[in-house]
């Protein structure tokens, strides 16, 4: 899945007063993006599919 906008570029303010339950979500995005886990994964699922495919 790729995205249209790099989370780093999404502005970020931090309020008590307005907060919700997905307040800390985009630090979490960032993060993940910046180890570039959804390489990761596609890499690993590819090795998966591999394997799989040797034993059928």
């Amino acid at each position: 899945m790729k995205s249209t906008t790099p989370i780093y570029k999404i502005k970020t303010e931090f309020s008590l007063d307005q907060s919700t339950s997905i307040g800390g979500s985009k630090i979490f995005l960032d993060y993940l993006e910046k180890i570039k886990l959804s390489q990761v994964l596609q890499i690993l699922l590819r090795f998966l599919m591999h394997v799989v495919q040797c034993y059928l």
